[in-house]
């Protein structure tokens, strides 16, 4: 990968005028050969019409790569062995030993421990970059590296939680200190369900899962500079029978609720906008039925904020109605 990479960026093979190229060109002479091109070289010009560099670099910025800090190299990597060891007495035309730079990203040696660019292929790169043909790859973004401090700790469900419904449910866990994503596993081996999901937020909705079925997962924060996923343990949970889906209030063009999660006592608000006023009545139940909250409310046609006092509501899961006889829209809401 870093060897197109440094083509990409406008530099050529250490071997330039021995590579493919000049195989293509003269298929019986381009690549070298030393029963060919002998030894020491027989011509200052390489089989691909480009200038031969000389061993001692007096000819450098005219010849081979056109860069004077990697050293002459005519495409010994090709039939070197896998070593990174360069151990032929190959001489130039003048005579001089030719010694390549085998660890150089732009050779053709393998088996070295570490690769390079020198100084020159750098800054050759950085200017290549800089130009104008490179502009579309230029922009003020800066990926997130930030250290991951800590792992996931699920809100809800919580590990090995039996639900008595089986669709809207929303997994929801706490924020991941440096986590711009969210990699979430989750499969149902009795029904062969296995997938994965990628979120921004911690939390992630599913309309309808399967009823009666455990459900296994594991949650892996990340971001663009960190990756390492290490060990993370599945967790898991039970679908129950029951369904809460319904029919949505048509006359709301948007509903959310924030904030979500939110501490006890903190104003819960619930914004919507309407297409037409309607009247309606906006309950907060918990999950065994019990009605926490009601209201009448007539909404505008437009903007709305409701806002609910939670200040004696328990800690807990509970879903947000707004009903009207044409419908109810829902959406779940956890006190912590």
């Amino acid at each position: 990968m870093s060897h197109e990479i440094g083509h990409f960026f406008s530099l050529a093979h250490t071997h330039r005028g021995w590579d493919q190229a000049a195989c293509n060109r003269n298929p019986e002479t381009g690549q070298w050969d030393e029963s060919i091109h002998g030894n020491p070289l027989r011509s200052g010009t390489s089989a691909g019409g480009v200038r031969v560099e000389r061993a001692d670099g007096s000819n450098c910025d005219s010849s081979g790569d056109l860069l004077c800090d990697t050293p002459a190299d005519y495409n010994f990597g090709l039939t070197n062995a896998s070593n990174c060891v360069f151990s032929r007495n190959q001489a130039d035309h003048n005579g001089d030993q030719v010694d390549p730079q085998e660890e150089n990203y732009m050779g053709y040696f393998i088996g070295c421990a570490q690769y390079i660019f020198t100084p020159m292929q750098q800054e050759m790169m950085l200017s290549s970059y800089e130009s104008n043909g490179r502009s579309y790859i230029r922009s003020n973004y800066v990926p997130v590296k930030d250290e991951l401090v800590g792992t996931t700790t699920m809100i809800s469900p919580e590990n090995r939680d039996v639900l008595d419904y089986y669709d809207q449910i929303e997994m929801i866990w706490e924020e991941v200190e440096g986590a711009t994503h969210y990699l979430v596993e989750m499969s149902a081996n009795s029904i062969g369900f296995e997938e994965d999901f990628i979120t921004t937020e911690p939390r992630l909705f599913f309309d309808e899962l399967e009823p009666d079925t455990r459900y296994s997962f594991r949650i892996y924060p990340y971001n663009e500079g960190n990756t390492d996923f290490g060990s993370v343990p599945f967790q898991r949970f039970t679908t129950g029978n029951l369904s809460v889906g319904v029919k949505d209030v048509e006359a709301i063009n948007n509903l959310s609720i924030y904030p979500n999660p939110l501490e006890q006592g903190q104003t819960l608000n619930l914004s919507l906008s309407a297409k037409n006023a309607f009247d309606a009545e906006v309950r907060m139940t918990a999950l065994d039925g019990s009605v926490v909250y009601q209201e009448s409310t007539s909404f505008r046609e437009g903007a709305n904020v409701e806002k609910i006092n939670t200040q004696d509501i328990a800690n807990g899961l509970y879903i947000i109605s707004i009903e009207t006889p044409q419908g109810v829209s829902q959406q779940k809401v956890i006190i912590k």
